[in-house]
């Protein structure tokens, strides 16, 4: 369960940000909670980019001051504000959002602001002047937007900037070109699927709608990453819930009424689970054999191996691997259930990790299997990328004071980096890391 603490009781701002949470964690289950707190601005409207910030930032330390927060995953905070553009024959204006997020766990904190849209502020001054409450000017604004019929609402502002937050929340993968970390960019409209998928799974990111389309979630929030430390902690999330089962086996009566197990062996045997968690776990490990295979030329300005392809080829390494679209269903269906368990069982942080991984490659496996090819080429891009030398053991020695063994023996019998995460020494491969990236062209 994520509970988000939001500065707010606006239903449009709460649902937004519920929108953008629930498309970053499509498993887990999301509770909005309304936290009005003062913005500290006595006329109660920001101007500027500066202003807005701040309003936004004294919102979130006055609910921190005045609202226990420790049932609280994430903080959000939110505020609107007017920046004015100084013209010799106008002056126009535009609304922003200023979106904040804090991740209580870690402390971190991004923040962002949102496209603007055009604010009537000839009109809110000659109200202003005319002694109109703020209420009524309020009144006014929202029926002057609903007359523009703009396809940019107040509600989406603030859903894909939350969204894009949320992305600068995750830890960027070490040796990232800075301009690769900068790459977020607005939302592009949904691609068009050339057929819908069989089925739609209970809390999957991808919300599919009449008539073939898809509501691309993962799509929009581009730049999505997949490196060979996520693939690590994905296999430990594998693992840790395969250790699970393995305990269960023979007793599976005496434990049947435990919300974790019931999960599992509610369609399907312990030994049936088992073999669909190592049918996963072969599928994760081929995938990144196939990332390892694919040919890198050295980039004369980053002095970084890489590989960069149409947007479609992302799809086509999936294939390589032996994913094909008719597993995508019963592998999203595993996933769904690694994370269900997870959620409720005591795990490591690292399979926690993993989780989030699985669940990021579910959504993206939905969306991407069902994407048209040519958009996906005329949109985005692949990036398959090597980590520098040094990047790449700092990385290594870090994941692995933190407990989690990234260089072991794959199945193949070849060193490789998140290979598995078997018992074992950590021992430093020859393999360089690898990051796989799908972004939009530039």
């Amino acid at each position: 369960m994520m509970r988000i603490g939001v500065t707010t009781e606006i239903p449009e701002k709460l649902q937004a940000v519920r929108e953008a949470f629930a498309a970053a964690f499509a498993s887990a289950a999301i509770e909005v909670v309304a936290c009005p707190a003062d913005s500290g601005i006595p006329h109660g409207q920001p101007w500027g980019m500066q202003h807005t910030y701040e309003g936004a930032l004294a919102r979130l330390q006055n609910l921190k001051a005045k609202t226990e927060t420790k049932d609280f995953t994430h903080l959000v905070s939110v505020e609107n504000g007017v920046c004015a553009l100084l013209r010799h024959d106008s002056t126009p204006a535009f609304d922003v959002a200023c979106v904040i997020v804090e991740e209580l766990a870690t402390g971190k904190e991004q923040m962002s602001f949102s496209q603007a849209r055009p604010y009537p502020l000839a009109a809110v001054q000659e109200l202003k002047r005319s002694g109109t409450p703020n209420e009524a000017i309020g009144s006014f604004c929202q029926q002057w937007y609903e007359e523009q019929t703009l396809p940019l609402s107040r509600g989406e502002q603030i859903r894909s900037t939350c969204a894009l937050v949320l992305a600068m929340l995750k830890p960027a993968a070490p040796g990232k070109r800075p301009q690769e970390a900068a790459d977020l960019r607005e939302p592009v409209a949904g691609l068009a699927c050339k057929e819908p998928p069989r089925k739609v799974l209970k809390g999957s990111s991808s919300a599919f709608a009449e008539g073939g389309k898809v509501e691309h979630l993962v799509l929009e929030a581009a730049p999505y990453e997949l490196s060979s430390f996520d693939l690590t902690a994905a296999i430990r999330a594998v693992d840790e819930c395969f250790a699970g089962l393995e305990n269960l086996d023979g007793f599976e009566e005496l434990h049947l009424e435990e919300p974790a197990v019931k999960n599992w062996l509610e369609d399907r045997s312990v030994k049936t689970s088992m073999k669909e968690l190592n049918f996963l776990k072969r599928n994760l490990l081929k995938l990144e054999c196939t990332i390892h295979e694919v040919k890198l030329d050295r980039d004369q300005c980053t002095k970084r191996y890489e590989m960069k392809a149409p947007g479609s080829h992302f799809l086509d390494i999936f294939k390589r691997s032996g994913i094909v679209r008719k597993d995508v269903d019963r592998i999203a269906a595993i996933i769904e259930k690694i994370t269900s368990y997870l959620n409720i069982v005591t795990c490591s942080c690292h399979a926690t990790e993993g989780a989030s991984v699985l669940d990021q490659l579910a959504a993206s496996l939905r969306e991407i299997f069902w994407a048209d090819a040519e958009k996906l080429d005329k949109t985005y891009q692949t990036l398959v990328y090597e980590w520098l030398p040094g990047e790449a053991k700092e990385a290594a020695e870090e994941e692995a004071r933190r407990g989690l063994r990234v260089f072991m023996e794959s199945q193949t019998g070849s060193q490789g980096v998140g290979a598995s995460t078997f018992s074992g020494q950590t021992s430093w491969s020859s393999r360089v890391p690898r990051t796989l990236r799908f972004t939009r062209c530039l």
